[in-house]
């Protein structure tokens, strides 16, 4: 609610994809310059702003449920060609300042708090196109799983895909966990909301209720002159309309949201019964 005050800025370069850690006491921020994806950097920052960390060519990552460790991404970027070439999974420790390569390949990663275990999804060549990865929280060991995508609920008993806008690998759909069976794409909800649908994330909630932004009405069925933000309860199987424009997340009991240049936490929305 104060004045603006810039914390942070690497001249020549564009900051995108931040995230804070789950403690707050640190700032991930991908930076990259001169439009040249190769020069693709993760910044790690403290709240006052200083850097306290430099990595090189990330493509992902995901903060550890304590914020004491970050898991990346690091892949080769090559001019003309298809997609990233992966170059390694790597956990990160902040105290320590040091990386250790925990997986050879992978493309987005996932770190889980109602197991500790780290999820990585790999896109691979041939009809199997993807491969997901669940290391093990103790050893890291990987085990083979036969999940379509890694973005699990704070319960683990859902998943969802995020679709093609995110991915450019399959659509959007939401997934039971243990049976990998789609919770959206198989009933009438892929024709009511067809148009524009994306995920925005999971919330915090105790429960396992998913934000949804969709360009469809959530009455009709039809393309909207404006999106709608929505709330998916799959233990409740309902979905309601929060009537809120330009949701981004939800913390600490509260929608954030981001208009006209401002970030603002709105009221929790009651869902109904």
């Amino acid at each position: 609610t104060g004045p603006t005050q810039k914390l942070f800025a690497t001249p020549g370069r564009v900051l995108a994809a931040y995230s804070p850690s789950p403690d707050g006491r640190y700032i991930a921020v991908r930076s990259w310059a001169d439009d040249s994806l190769a020069t693709m950097t993760l910044h790690i920052i403290d709240p006052a702003g200083h850097e306290v960390s430099r990595i090189g060519q990330v493509w992902d990552y995901a903060w550890s449920p304590d914020g004491n460790h970050l898991v990346y991404v690091t892949g080769e970027y090559r001019a003309g060609q298809d997609g990233v070439p992966s170059t390694g999974v790597w956990k990160y420790d902040i105290r320590q300042k040091k990386s250790l390569k925990i997986h050879d390949t992978g493309r987005f990663v996932f770190w889980a708090s109602f197991d500790r275990s780290i999820y990585v999804l790999e896109y691979l060549k041939g009809s199997r196109n993807h491969q997901v990865w669940r290391l093990n929280p103790t050893d890291l060991a990987p085990q083979a799983t036969r999940m379509y995508s890694i973005y699990l609920s704070p319960t683990g008993r859902y998943y969802y895909h995020p679709g093609a806008s995110f991915t450019n690998e399959g659509s959007f759909d939401v997934f039971d966990t243990a049976t990998n069976t789609p919770r959206f794409s198989t009933t009438t909800l892929a024709k009511k909301f067809a148009w524009g649908t994306e995920p925005i994330g999971w919330m915090d909630s105790g429960g396992n209720h998913l934000l949804l932004v969709t360009w469809s009405n959530p009455v009709t069925g039809q393309l909207d002159a404006q999106p709608h933000t929505m709330m998916y309860d799959l233990d409740a199987g309902t979905i309601e309309d929060l009537e809120l424009q330009e949701v981004i997340g939800w913390k600490n009991g509260a929608f954030l949201t981001h208009r006209e240049g401002k970030f603002q936490q709105e009221q929790p929305f009651s869902p109904k019964r």
